[in-house]
């Protein structure tokens, strides 16, 4: 069978309204550009492929592929090419007939693929081949035929993991050696050279992070919050970015740990408090005086004496009134010293700043501190929004905490809210913000811009949540 039929794919995506191949199935398992199922059902499938392995003591191996120079589509002919490029990408891996061989879209420009029961390594590295050579034809876009490449990277079950998330990470982690090493070519996973790119990357990485504020690689997007009684845009979220000219896009997951181990933290989270107050009070002059900027705080910026006082004059400097500002922290942070935590925020409250747990339900005694700290909202984690449609246990918990949250006076925000189905169940329960993919994706300050003027041109009784703009996925620059 053509594994077109067992397709699987993550998509981040673009701004651009996107088209949407015919699916079978409930659309929150399915990608919005290309029609594939997405992650979570590819990682199921392996989970088969992988009992079935085991049952018979067959192999199994992982390709993760990821198309060359891909981005460069996207900088020279805009999103929606680079969306056409997917498209056309898709339908060729579909058409390779690799017998019952499931394939997923991990990323922007990555798909992955699992090959049951090859004879051997060359099995898995005849259909590497295959897929390099039917990639490489020429794209057409705009009348103009663009070349593209593939990296491919491979792991094999069992040597090369037992769990699927590690032959996942495995293969993509030999594909991201090769694209390190020239591109357009495919390698088999190698742990001592990938214990040797991990120590070079973090040195290469240290040298590049203490000249990306200077050189201005560190960008802010914002994720709109969204009003679920009016069904306006009430707030953002101001997301850190690193786009560094050589090394490509960095992921927060990666840098930041890496700032915080430098110290280059505190320069890092101070612009990014000042940028985002200049931004929010920019949009206040424009005549958005309701918007609500949300910043996220580090552990070592809310552990660092004098943070009142910082947040203080650069509410000054900017012009916003500190109602507008909300300082997010996780619950881990704030029970690491709860007496010092709730000094903190009081004196932070006092100034008239709004103060916001992220992550709820993710650390401890979430109930039991709630009493004690001048919290304004409560930011429900995204792992139970995630399962509330599937997940009776989640379920429970997410109406418990939007229940708890209503009787003590707070507002609950969900993040990470992705269908319909989500937002419906959260309506529901009287949840009274929402933000995630399902709306809209991370988006730069020009977007976000248009959206409010948009909003402001819009009639009261027509609530965006109703007529919500084509969900906009996660481009793969981002």
């Amino acid at each position: 069978m053509p594994f077109q039929n067992a397709v699987n794919a993550v998509m981040f995506d673009s701004l651009e309204p996107m088209p949407v191949l015919s699916r079978p199935g409930p659309p929150e398992f399915h990608d919005s550009l290309t029609g594939l199922s997405n992650y979570t059902l590819f990682k199921n499938q392996l989970e088969l492929c992988l009992s079935r392995a085991e049952d018979t003591a067959h192999s199994l191996a992982i390709l993760v592929v990821g198309l060359d120079r891909f981005k460069q589509v996207n900088d020279t002919y805009g999103y929606a090419a680079g969306d056409m490029v997917l498209l056309s990408a898709t339908r060729r891996l579909g058409e390779l007939d690799i017998g019952n061989c499931p394939l997923a879209r991990l990323g922007g420009d990555t798909f992955a693929l699992a090959i049951e029961n090859p004879k051997d390594r060359q099995d898995a590295a005849d259909v590497a081949e295959r897929i390099m050579r039917c990639l490489s034809e020429p794209f057409a876009v705009e009348n103009e035929e663009i070349f593209l490449s593939a990296s491919i990277g491979i792991s094999l079950y069992p040597r090369q993991g037992e769990k699927i998330c590690a032959l996942i990470a495995n293969a993509k982690t030999a594909m991201d050696q090769i694209k390190d090493h020239g591109r357009d070519n495919y390698a088999f996973y190698d742990p001592d050279l990938h214990q040797n790119r991990r120590s070079s990357r973090h040195s290469t990485l240290e040298r590049a992070l203490h000249h990306a504020l200077d050189d201005n690689q560190l960008v802010l997007l914002y994720q709109p919050q969204i009003d679920l009684e009016s069904g306006q845009i009430r707030g953002v979220e101001a997301l850190l970015r690193w786009h560094h000219p050589e090394l490509g896009t960095i992921s927060p997951t990666e840098f930041i740990p890496l700032a915080e181990e430098t110290g280059l933290i505190h320069a890092i989270s101070d612009w990014v408090l000042r940028t985002a107050c200049a931004q929010n009070s920019a949009w206040h002059r424009q005549g958005h005086t309701t918007m609500r900027m949300a910043v996220n705080l580090s552990a070592q910026q809310f552990s660092k004496p004098g943070l009142d006082q910082l947040v203080h004059e650069v509410l000054l400097d900017t012009g916003l009134a500190p109602r507008w500002l909300e300082l997010e922290l996780t619950e881990t942070i704030a029970l690491r010293d709860i007496d010092a935590a709730i000094s903190t925020l009081k004196a932070l409250k006092s100034m008239g700043v709004r103060i916001a747990i992220d992550d709820f339900g993710t650390g401890y005694s979430s109930l039991s501190y709630l009493k004690h700290f001048p919290v304004h909202s409560i930011k429900i984690d995204r792992s139970f929004i995630n399962g509330i449609t599937t997940n009776s246990s989640d379920a429970a918990i997410t109406r418990a905490v939007i229940a708890m949250a209503q009787n003590l006076g707070v507002r609950v925000v969900a993040e990470g809210v992705e269908s319909e189905k989500q937002l419906i169940f959260l309506r529901t329960y009287q949840c009274h913000e929402v933000q995630g993919y399902y709306f809209f994706r991370p988006l730069p300050e020009k977007s976000i811009t248009q959206l409010l003027q948009r909003q402001s041109e819009k009639h009261a009784d027509s609530p965006a949540w109703r007529n919500p703009v084509p969900v906009i996925s996660v481009a793969s620059n981002l």
